[in-house]
């Protein structure tokens, strides 16, 4: 996870990019949401008269590892956190959860609660992390307040609201905290009294709501019914006059009335975008229900956008819906629920017969109640997003003893690289650092800058592999393109430090889908046709690169061969000695794929939906062996040449429980296996040190040859067979640790 500063940087270039997308005029966003609005639960501690709950409780509460997989998704980018009620209570469903996830990503929050569990503890908490808090508070009278909010006591909500004012005394802080009320017709009568109430408390505003029918008709306490539009007026009219008195700012918004300003608060952060023809719920906010459903704004509507029970958050904000939503604001036609709707002024409203008003009803409570009972049945037969269906597997023992016979290593640190490739034809070996390639030719010990492929500083090189003979393929960390490598020119060998050194034509080879894309090592390889295969890899926020090229050959211009929309990145692209080359997507539960193209380059297919995201995969002949990329429980699997019979399944150990960093097949039956994780990952290393792993029975049984340092100093990254010589199928091998500062050879006999 990036430090407050690289936080910090990712929001800004994303607001950058989602304020240029609405001066172009995009309806397709390269930005994803500032605001991420979550309606999570309907459960609620009060059955308040206004509100659905006061008909029945609640019975809906996102998953918590939905919750986690949305933080994970659009917090990195995001500016603000709006907790709100649907008729639910948002600090009483896994508060605590959100506040670490808010605060781990920068997130500011706007939380509306009713007080109840508002207690000083929980203030100071999430002080640091609150943008604007709000209590729905209704009445300052003990028994209209209780008479109104059902289930709560006057007495003990008061408390938790002067132990927040005593905490915001002794230490001040920036939160915008307000007081609200529903204007009904039991506290029309006193709002005066109410704002100076809620001035007397700490409170820095008061928010007038109007009172809506659409979930939960009240008409009984309609106060515009009795006492009439006139006397709420004047009740405003005296409770504005109260706010000056008592220096309060009271915000009355939803009747379409100016605020009374008092104090000078600070904005809410972000700001708002105006004026840019598109109502800023569908411009700057993400807002997800309790069901999981996703709608444009807090107005009931039948603009259902998606379900990120079942759907890609990032794909559903760029989504069909969505867009033809944008279109219609931009374009001036607006919908029936938007056209003169207070947030978006930039359409006219339409006049509507009490026949069309009965109509858009109708519309929104059959798409309400046909939404969940689509979601219903989908639940009956899909898995959500989180929980693709396991493959067919077969548990095996594999054994997994210390101490490997037959494996020797060597440290070597004149051989410290980014990325390396072996080019078992002339004996080259090939290295990056530091945007330079290095080349040690057949019996050279020490590499030699031959080529600068970037300027410096330059990224971090990201993959490097021979390609054709005296070709190669070079790619950078976020550097959005693939480079071709050519070693040895039509001109003549310059001379470098006495060493004759061949002309090298470094040229673009590949333009990637976006920008940040890059190209992983274990994302290119050459097929049994000389055909070049690549495929895109990302991880910045929102990344969606999930696209393979193919080129006839080295030389040959790339052309995209599939497009999978929903997929983050592609993990690895192998191909297999009879022709086929595998692809497995990424590392999103609901994405992850292993696809077959057959020999030839046919359309591909989906062997399965495969649980591990697969990222290593090597092939002997006689089995196709895979590795799990798993926060737990991973292990080694081999399957047959077909793909068709269930996978074997050997689970590592607790004290190997790795992710299966890359396979190679070393012959005579040999498979080594690198276990590693990533540095952010320290619950995962803690206790564990990466392995080289070695079978010698085609995977059926394994044992740890070599232990990294404990403190993961030397952890690589993949591995390289750089075998100098024929390659016979018992011969001995030799392995290079890659994306290492101490690399190590291993030599298995």
């Amino acid at each position: 996870m990036p430090d407050a500063a690289g936080l910090e940087c990712l929001k800004r270039e994303n607001s950058r990019l989602l304020r240029e997308d609405l001066a172009q005029g995009r309806v397709a966003f390269r930005a994803l949401p500032e605001v991420v609005t979550l309606n999570h639960t309907d459960l609620c501690n009060l059955r308040c008269v206004m509100c659905p709950r006061n008909l029945a409780q609640g019975t809906h509460r996102l998953d918590r590892r939905i919750l986690g997989y949305l933080a994970d998704e659009l917090f990195p980018t995001a500016r603000k956190l709006i907790l709100t009620t649907s008729g639910g209570e948002p600090l009483g469903a896994d508060f605590d959860f959100l506040l670490e996830r808010a605060l781990a990503h920068a997130v500011r929050i706007d939380a509306v609660t009713n007080g109840v569990l508002l207690t000083r503890e929980l203030y100071r908490r999430g002080r640091t992390a609150f943008d604007h808090l709000n209590v729905s508070l209704d009445s300052h009278v003990p028994e209209v307040y209780e008479r109104i909010r059902l289930g709560a006591r006057f007495d003990a909500v008061h408390e938790n609201l002067r132990a927040i004012q005593e905490e915001r005394r002794a230490a001040p802080d920036d939160v915008l905290y307000s007081a609200s009320a529903v204007v009904m017709r039991s506290n029309v009568g006193h709002l005066p009294e109410f704002v100076e109430h809620a001035a007397a408390l700490g409170f820095d505003g008061v928010v007038f709501q109007r009172l809506l029918h659409t979930v939960k008709p009240t008409p009984e306490e309609d106060p515009f019914t009795h006492p009439g539009e006139a006397a709420v007026r004047a009740a405003f009219e005296r409770a504005g006059e109260a706010a000056r008195r008592s220096g309060v700012d009271l915000y009355l918004s939803e009747f379409g009335l100016p605020p009374v300003r008092v104090r000078a608060l600070r904005a809410k952060r972000p700001d708002p975008i105006l004026g840019a023809g598109v109502c800023w719920f569908i411009a700057q906010n993400f807002s997800v229900m309790y069901t999981g459903e996703v709608y444009p704004c807090c107005i009931p509507t039948d603009h259902r956008l998606g379900n990120v029970l079942y759907d890609d958050p990032v794909v559903i904000w760029n989504g069909a819906p969505f867009r033809r939503l944008r279109a219609a604001h931009r374009s001036g036609r607006g919908t029936p629920f938007c056209s003169g709707c207070i947030h978006a002024p930039h359409l006219k409203a339409r006049p509507l017969a009490p026949a069309q008003e009965l109509v858009k009803l109708a519309r929104r409570a059959v798409r309400h109640v046909g939404g969940l009972a689509a979601a219903s049945l989908r639940r009956r037969d899909a898995p959500t997003v989180l929980a693709p269906p396991l493959p067919r597997l077969a548990w095996r023992d594999g054994a997994f003893e210390r101490g490997a016979a037959g494996v020797r290593t060597l440290s070597a640190p004149h051989l410290r690289n980014e990325a390396a490739a072996f080019d078992a034809g002339d004996g080259s070996l090939y290295l990056v650092r530091d945007g330079e390639l290095l080349r040690a030719g057949a019996g050279e010990a020490t590499p030699r800058a031959i080529a600068r492929l970037r300027a410096p500083p330059a990224p971090r090189a990201s993959a490097l592999r021979v390609v054709a003979p005296r070709r190669l393929a070079a790619a950078f960390v976020e550097d959005g393109r693939l480079l071709r490598v050519q070693i040895g020119g039509a001109g003549a060998p310059a001379r470098a430090s006495e060493v004759v050194v061949p002309e090298v034509v470094v040229e673009e080879a590949l333009r990637l889908s976006d920008p940040r894309a890059y190209v992983r090592q274990h994302g290119i390889d050459v097929a049994r046709d000389g055909s070049l295969w690549v495929a895109e890899y990302g991880t910045f926020p929102g990344a969606r690169c999930g696209v393979v090229h193919r080129a006839a050959d080295a030389a040959a211009p790339l052309r995209p061969r599939l497009r999978l929309p929903f997929a983050r990145h592609m993990h690895t692209v192998r191909a297999l000695a009879d022709g086929r080359v595998l692809v497995t997507t990424d590392d999103l539960a609901s994405c992850r794929r292993l696809l077959a193209f057959p020999a030839g380059g046919g359309r591909a297919r989906v062997v399965e939906r495969a649980w591990s995201g697969f990222t290593a995969i090597a092939s002997d002949g006689a089995w196709i062996h895979f590795g799990s990329e798993l926060l737990d429980r991973n292990g080694l699997l081999r399957r047959d040449p077909g793909l068709r019979a269930p996978a074997e399944f050997r689970p590592l150990p607790d004290r190997l429980d790795l992710q299966v960093r890359d396979l190679v097949a070393l012959g005579g039956g040999r498979i080594a296996a690198l276990l590693s994780v990533d540095a952010d990952l320290v619950g995962r290393r803690a206790g564990r040190r990466a392995a080289l792993l070695l079978s010698r029975d085609d995977g059926a049984t394994w044992a740890v040859a070599h232990e990294f340092a404990a403190d993961w100093s030397d952890a690589p990254e993949a591995l390289l067979r750089v075998d100098r010589g024929p390659r016979a199928p018992d011969s001995p091998a030799r392995l290079l640790t890659l994306c290492s500062d101490a690399p190590t050879l291993f030599d298995v006999a």
